[in-house]
């Protein structure tokens, strides 16, 4: 699975997408409670999603999709 994005209906951040999947709430619109919270991810395939997945899909994952630590 990969995500995409509906900008500019809402945020092209990639951070905002996650936080959408996993929280399943209604940023700045002042609504209540999570939208279909069954539909809801765990952290980790949020983050595989908008990530090496979403690499994957694009035929890309040998250059791009992964997260690592790094120090300066």
């Amino acid at each position: 699975m990969a995500f995409g994005s509906d900008w500019p209906v809402v945020s092209p951040s990639a951070l905002a997408g996650v936080a959408a999947a996993v929280h399943r709430t209604w940023p700045g619109r002042g609504r209540a409670g999570p939208h279909a919270p069954e539909e809801a991810l765990s952290l980790d395939a949020a983050l595989g999603a908008a990530t090496a997945e979403g690499a994957a899909v694009a035929g890309l994952a040998a250059e791009l999709g992964s997260l690592a630590v790094r120090s300066w």
